[in-house]
């Protein structure tokens, strides 16, 4: 489960990759989920998309075998640990460094934190001021045209379509 649906890409590599019926993924602007939903269907996925706070979990597809935080977190909510299934592994970014947990049958995660620079935007929990959209920050950085230059599959020597989200 990505906790941080954003544009719906990593939505549709794991749909691609595991069948969109073993996918959820939930984000805290419901506007995003709206925009991924629709970019996701037309590449063909359908998987689970919620507005929810990716802080809590998401308790109605639980059990997960994997839960991956596409935001930053300062520490690794409980929820997530609870979530998961035993043998499960949580993979949560923490600003300054990566943590891969495994988690055990009595739903503790144990892992190597990894120091390496990431880039995630924070999450917010639910109950915090809502701060700028993820669509006004995107069109902050992209200079007020809200797009993003294209790196589609050309750039890479790949032609699927499914991949190409603008």
């Amino acid at each position: 489960m990505p906790i941080g649906t954003g544009t719906g890409y990593n939505a549709a590599l794991l749909s691609h990759r595991l069948g969109d019926r073993r996918v959820t993924s939930v984000d805290i602007d419901p506007g995003l989920v709206a925009q991924a939903r629709a970019a996701l269907a037309r590449v063909g996925y359908t998987p689970r998309l919620a507005a929810a706070d990716g802080l809590a979990g998401y308790p109605p597809s639980a059990p997960y075998d994997r839960i991956i935080a596409t935001c930053s977190v300062r520490r690794v909510p409980a929820a997530w640990l609870a979530h998961t299934r035993p043998g499960g592994v949580v993979m949560a970014n923490l600003s300054d460094g990566v943590v891969p947990l495994r988690i055990d049958g009595d739903g503790i995660g144990y892992g190597k934190f990894l120091g390496q620079v990431c880039a995630f935007i924070e999450a917010r929990p639910a109950d915090s001021p809502a701060g700028p959209t993820t669509q006004q920050i995107i069109d902050t950085a992209m200079g007020g045209t809200g797009r993003a230059r294209s790196a589609g599959p050309e750039a890479d020597g790949w032609a699927d379509p499914r991949f190409e989200f603008l």
